[in-house]
């Protein structure tokens, strides 16, 4: 009896290795600090998904892939999964292929509650780490489904990281919702069927400056539509967090953006703004919503003074800080 349960629990073991083992290739690190990164999945070889209510606000990302690295820009925000897709850039493909050009979906049983998966992230270093999880709930895709849970307790290195069933396909994308309230809401699993509705709104990628234009070098106007549009800049990175409930009465709202990052020398630093304040309004527009700070950043605001309102130090506090045209790459 003995010398079976070890052979059993020593193919389990050689099972379970062989499947993080495939699936750690589609896991990157999205780089967001020295020792800080948080996961993705990647679904193509150029596209990943991630949990968007993570990501700071910033135009690219640097993703740590199974060799070599990759540049990701956001592509699309899903506020009901919590959710975002990134396009990789083409100059920086996988040094080795996908096994497939999109995950395998679960089989029957795969998604039923008690089913046994397997959850893989990344540690603060960017390494893939797994543990084992319990599915709480039916999985069954449809857009109107509940987001079931797992037992397993998250860390921000899980969400944005796949759940796989023994088989090795994938079940589903560990993510973080918003609640009613716009407060973070519990981890949760988005299934296979509704992350590939979402990743079809993903345009197809395209080599830099693969204009449909007549051979020969380009005319006045041609060389405008290849440049860039530029968009404004603060020059530093935010990150979505709730309002201490203390200080809820001081900031007159419940969540804000809190700065984790700023570029020397860049209007953020010149205005003055710290590590560690929350930004709550920037010229009386709020920045609840995942591209409510993008959406601000527009071409038009290039060259204005904007009046940020901000918590420091349990206080609200106001600055002016000019918006300035995004620095080359």
């Amino acid at each position: 009896m003995a010398t079976g349960l070890t052979e059993l629990l020593g193919f389990l073991s050689d099972s379970t290795a062989a499947r993080v083992t495939a699936t750690a290739r589609r896991v990157a690190a999205i780089r967001i600090g020295t020792r800080q990164h948080l996961c993705a999945t990647l679904w193509s070889p150029d596209v990943a998904v991630a949990c968007g209510r993570l990501l700071p606000e910033q135009d690219s990302y640097l993703l740590l892939l199974d060799s070599g690295h990759a540049v990701g820009r956001i592509v699309w925000r899903d506020e009901a999964s919590g959710l975002a897709g990134m396009q990789l850039d083409t100059a920086h493909p996988l040094p080795t292929p996908l096994p497939t050009p999109t995950p395998t979906p679960p089989g029957p049983g795969e998604t039923e509650p008690g089913t046994l998966l397997i959850s893989i992230g990344v540690d603060a270093a960017g390494t893939p780490v797994a543990g084992l999880a319990v599915l709480r709930g039916p999985l069954d895709g449809q857009p109107t489904a509940r987001f079931p849970s797992i037992d397993r307790e998250t860390g921000s290195g899980d969400l944005g990281g796949p759940l796989i069933a023994p088989s090795g396909a994938l079940v589903g994308v560990v993510t973080r919702g918003c609640g009613r309230d716009g407060r973070a809401g519990p981890a949760r699993v988005i299934a296979h069927a509704e992350i590939a509705r979402l990743v079809a709104r993903t345009p197809p990628s395209k080599a830099p400056n693969a204009t449909a234009f007549p051979a020969g070098p380009p005319n006045k106007s041609q060389k405008s539509a290849l440049q860039p549009r530029s968009r404004g800049w603060l020059g530093l990175g935010l990150q979505p967090i709730v309002v201490a409930r203390s200080l809820r009465d001081i900031a007159g709202q419940m969540s804000g953006r809190m700065v984790i990052d700023i570029v020397p020398n860049g209007p953020a630093d010149q205005a003055g703004l710290l590590a560690g304040d929350v930004v709550l309004t920037i010229d009386e527009h709020s920045l609840v919503g995942s591209g409510a700070m993008r959406d601000f950043l527009s071409e038009v605001r290039i060259g204005d003074t904007s009046e940020m309102v901000l918590l420091r130090a349990g206080e609200r506090i106001r600055l002016n800080i000019t918006v300035s045209a995004h620095p080359p790459h």
